[in-house]
């Protein structure tokens, strides 16, 4: 009930003599310690943001410590003022040595949710290898690369005397990242990058990609260590480390980059030498075989989505909206807060305004946009006639000239989706042109910026046409063949960017 959302919880300071049942229980110090302590706590699931490396906010925290409660209050946090590099081999061990402690504590049916804020490459490989040395399985995540949001699913891990991958079987104590066979983990690296591609249906930048593929290592249990990859700690000491080296980790990184490469059959778009992850990747060839069935682009498929949500759901607000688009693109799959605001205010408006709650505009139902079908055929029909043209086929709509040459090829579209028409479409880019509701310009717009290869197909000579614009050019009274291209080029498409609603 309402009453009961609105009550404070208490909270309390550990140790507490009368632990209650319900409520917050604080607890000043390192999780390691307390672990042996929780053994005798029923406890049915963990949820943590998981913590990066920040120098300066660790120093200056000690610094803080020490000079308002003095350098007693501070204990071990005064090792950060020593130590000058974190880096993501260090930030790995560091995670493995609280990972190995819930570890001890939970069983195989109790779930991990862990946050990760501000995610990279390095952090969530240091992440996934750390969770793989404790012993903890990965089993779900959930990226907005947008925001760097990620969310992470752990189970503990239940090794048998085998483990199969593929069509292998390796010995559990086995299971590691073996660096020499560097041809077979190209290639088991570029199988999830192809699939994620195959999935997402549009180019992809290098954090999702990464993703993806440091996903299916840890899901299968090949971002473990072993005894042979520790060298010496960072601090010189000699002997067996419980830590590897940054050169490993370096190397993973290293593999992945050869493993996206054009020989594999991956496409780079936009690159830079000096950082993998600049630019977007895609496949080599759009070529699918029977097994490998290209989806359609993401964007697209959340446009439609949406649209069927608003027809069956409506009066919803932004946060149900989220969640069905969520609940239906899982994963790495995620769709942006940028994409959704955009489909929503390309289809929908707010009823009351101001409200926060979304409806279908009118003028985007279903049969009053087979009416505007019609009255643009119609149009284009008429605009023929007065320029001594003739229209042949039905989609597109072909306008000819006296001798039979093409003079323009006419796409006339209700919704967004221009994928299946720009990337798809033999003819002729510099005589082709798209006419779409006004309402899906900025859509439209967003989708060429956000997927390179429309951008690409799109900057060959496509040109769009907004139903208003052709109303009014078939009331022009100065409509000639010589001012058409310049009164076709009147209103370009531009993308504004949406102001974003918090979820």
């Amino acid at each position: 009930s309402d009453d009961e959302i609105n009550q404070p919880i208490e909270t309390y300071i550990w140790p507490n003599a009368d632990i209650p049942t319900g409520g917050i229980c604080l607890y000043e110090g390192r999780f390691k310690d307390l672990a042996d302590k929780l053994t005798e706590f029923p406890i049915q699931a963990i949820i943590s943001a998981i913590p990066r490396p920040n120098q300066p906010f660790w120093t200056l925290s000690a610094l803080w410590g020490g000079w308002l409660w003095g350098k007693e209050s501070i204990g071990p946090f005064k090792n950060v003022l020593k130590r000058r590099r974190y880096d993501w081999s260090w930030h790995r061990f560091a995670l493995q040595s609280t990972f190995e402690s819930i570890s001890k504590i939970i069983d195989e049916n109790i779930p991990f949710l862990g946050l990760v804020g501000e995610a990279e490459p390095g952090f969530l490989t240091a992440l996934f290898s750390a969770a793989n040395n404790a012993n903890l399985v990965l089993e779900g995540i959930a990226m907005r690369p947008e925001s760097g949001q990620v969310q992470i699913l752990l189970k503990k891990n239940i090794p048998s005397e085998k483990t199969e991958l593929g069509a292998s079987s390796i010995p559990k104590d086995q299971l590691s990242f073996d660096l020499t066979s560097k041809e077979y983990f190209q290639e088991t690296i570029a199988n999830p990058a192809r699939e994620y591609l195959r999935l997402r249906g549009e180019p992809s930048h290098y954090l999702p990609l990464h993703a993806a593929i440091t996903t299916y290592l840890a899901h299968k249990q090949l971002l473990r260590f072993s005894s042979a990859a520790f060298s010496k700690d960072q601090s010189g000491s000699s002997g067996e480390s419980n830590q590897p080296s940054h050169e490993e980790l370096s190397q993973i990184h290293h593999m992945i980059e050869q493993s996206l490469s054009y020989r594999n059959g991956f496409l780079r778009f936009g690159g830079s030498e000096k950082s993998i992850e600049a630019g977007s990747w895609w496949f080599r060839t759009d070529k699918t075989s029977d097994d490998f069935i290209l989806l359609p682009p993401l964007a697209d498929r959340v446009e439609t989505s949406l649209v069927r949500f608003l027809q069956n759901h409506p009066f919803s607000s932004i946060q149900e909206i989220d969640k069905s688009l969520c609940y239906e693109f899982p994963g790495l799959l995620t769709p942006s807060p940028e994409l959704i605001q955009i489909c929503l205010e390309s289809y929908g408006e707010q009823d009351p305004p101001e409200s926060g709650l979304w409806k279908l505009r009118p003028q985007d139902e279903a049969s009053k946009r087979r009416v505007e079908l019609g009255e643009m055929n119609l149009l284009l029909k008429q605009i023929a006639r007065s320029m001594g043209y003739t229209i042949q086929g039905q989609a597109p709509l072909i306008m000819v000239d006296d001798q039979g040459a093409i003079q323009y090829i006419w796409h006339i579209i209700t919704s967004g989706i221009i994928s299946n028409i720009v990337l798809k479409t033999m003819q002729d880019a510099q005589k082709s042109l798209i006419i779409l509701p006004g309402g899906r310009a900025n859509l439209v717009a967003y989708k060429i910026q956000r997927d390179v290869r429309l951008r690409q197909a799109v900057d060959n000579g496509w040109r769009f046409v907004k139903y208003r614009q052709l109303r009014l050019l078939s009331k022009s009274a100065i409509l000639s063949k010589a001012l058409l291209d310049e009164q076709l080029s009147a209103d370009l498409l531009t993308y504004t960017p949406p102001q974003l609603r918090l979820l």
